[in-house]
């Protein structure tokens, strides 16, 4: 089905905060978008020295339910001039001082957020690093003739996932469904993507959704990826044997809104918006085998964590993790790591018991036995490429690894792992491992990862890269620090 859609753009004229930046009187000015523009309350954007401004990030609008460094800001840079202007933004992000931890703790992250994202008029978005004191973070940056779009992330607003939903092409295996719409009377689309020649009840139903979460714009991009995947001849047999239902943007309010996390969905009442009840009714209509939900974080700046409960038993397993991982691009291409390589069970949905009625993937869990997969990482790439293209890569490579490794699991294929032998390495001496294996990845130079850990005799841990060095040849080099006897594992 599909129903007809209008958007249209405007500014909200409520924030404008104007600050001359040279003696030819060329003004530099701070616009809230209507469309998810945040901070909206121009108190919260103080003009000082030309050219300078700070801001002080909206956290759930004042309620937020975290202590870390995660906010969110979306604004349009005005520059009313002939040529570029220097601008200078300081990034508050206490919540007023109500936040708790800026130290270095992943989920605070305040030291790694030293950064924002641009996109000057007909460019692409691209990172800017600046520095951080305290919980302010300070960028400079050159803003061209124009609007130059600002984001703690690069931009994904409610018109973005319209367009979105509008441009998907005619295709038999793709159903369009508006299911309803929001408290704030915005559209909640539902994508089915399976090939209807294929009997229903021979088939498996994943259940996919992202932004949750008003800031995690990275979710939203690698959803398109994810849905150019799955429309695509490479994935035809998996839609012969599952039904993917999608749910591109779940908390709708919250993104057209500003907000930062939950307001909007499931804040302050789990089940207390149209959208969270239309997500919650998606479960039980669908009874999914899988669930898959995406989530992204803008505070640390080098850490990715995978957390799901694998498909053979419904509890946590090592085994699942590192099938994935090994199908799935080494995060450690782009200067990355996984949050937890020693204990990659660490932030699983194991454990928690009872399971809580109020989150909507252990619902999942709890009335039809669903299989929860979540994915939740900072921005996917690091370089000077469009960090929104490589977003979309980096979802279509997730899904391919998910698939390739469901199958692995059903087909009860093993971890590749192989026993070495003792080795005898004096102390502050370099011993090199090599290994042989083949890549699952095209690019295993970028995209792949060979990691060793280290179990030193006095128990501490160590984590050391390896490289591919072509061929079916890989080769790491490690020195022990300590005489005795040491533990290792060698994963890629």
């Amino acid at each position: 089905m599909r129903a007809a859609m209008k958007h249209t753009t405007r500014i909200l004229a409520t924030l404008v905060v104007t600050c001359l930046v040279s003696a030819s009187q060329a003004a530099v000015t701070l616009i809230a978008p209507e469309d998810g523009g945040t901070p909206r309350d121009p108190n919260r954007i103080v003009a000082g020295r030309p050219g300078e401004f700070r801001i002080r990030a909206y956290a759930e609008e004042g309620r937020s339910t975290l202590t870390h460094a995660a906010s969110r800001v979306d604004l349009v840079c005005r520059n009313d001039g002939a040529k570029p202007e220097t601008v200078t933004l300081h990034l508050d992000l206490s919540d007023d001082g109500r936040r708790t931890n800026a130290d270095n703790n992943l989920f605070g992250g305040m030291p790694t957020r030293d950064f924002l994202f641009i996109q000057p008029p007909g460019q692409s978005w691209r990172q800017i690093d600046g520095h951080v004191s305290g919980w302010v973070c300070t960028v400079q940056f050159a803003a061209p003739p124009g609007e130059t779009k600002v984001g703690l992330s690069p931009w994904y607003t409610y018109g973005d996932y319209l367009r979105f939903i509008r441009s998907l092409p005619e295709h038999p295996h793709l159903t369009r469904t508006r299911l309803g719409t929001s408290d704030g009377g915005r559209e909640h689309w539902e994508l089915t993507i399976t090939d209807p020649g294929a009997p229903l009840e021979s088939k498996r139903t994943v259940f996919w959704h992202a932004r949750e979460h008003a800031y995690e714009t990275f979710s939203s991009h690698a959803m398109e990826g994810l849905v150019a995947y799955l429309l695509s001849d490479t994935a035809a047999d998996a839609r012969r044997r599952y039904r993917f239902v999608l749910h591109p943007m779940t908390n709708v309010d919250g993104v057209a809104q500003g907000y930062e996390y939950r307001d909007g969905y499931d804040y302050p009442q789990p089940r207390g918006t149209a959208t969270a009840r239309l997500t919650f009714d998606a479960v039980d209509r669908l009874r999914p085998h899988f669930a898959v939900t995406w989530h992204n974080w803008v505070a640390p700046r080098d850490v990715d964590c995978l957390f799901y409960t694998d498909s053979e038993d419904g509890k946590a397993g090592r085994r699942a993790w590192d099938l994935f991982t090994q199908r799935f691009p080494s995060p450690r291409g782009v200067g990355h790591r996984w949050e937890s390589e020693t204990d990659p069970l660490a932030k699983n949905w194991s454990g928690r018991s009872p399971l809580n009625e109020n989150n909507v993937h252990q619902y999942a869990m709890k009335h039809y036995g669903t299989q929860v997969w979540g994915w939740e990482m900072p921005w996917w790439n690091r370089g000077e490429a469009d960090p929104t293209q490589a977003a979309r890569k980096a979802g279509a490579d997730f899904g391919r690894a998910f698939l390739a490794t469901l199958d692995a699991i059903d087909a009860g294929s093993p971890v590749v792992t192989a026993e070495q032998p003792v080795v005898a390495v004096p102390r502050w001496e370099v011993h090199e491992f090599e290994l042989h294996g083949r890549s699952h990845v095209d690019n295993p130079f970028r995209d792949s990862a060979l990691v060793g850990e280290f179990t030193s005799p006095s128990g501490k841990t160590i984590a050391v890269e390896g490289f591919y060095d072509g061929g079916d040849t890989w080769r790491l080099r490690f020195t022990p620090d300590e005489e005795g006897e040491w533990r290792y594992l060698l994963r890629g």
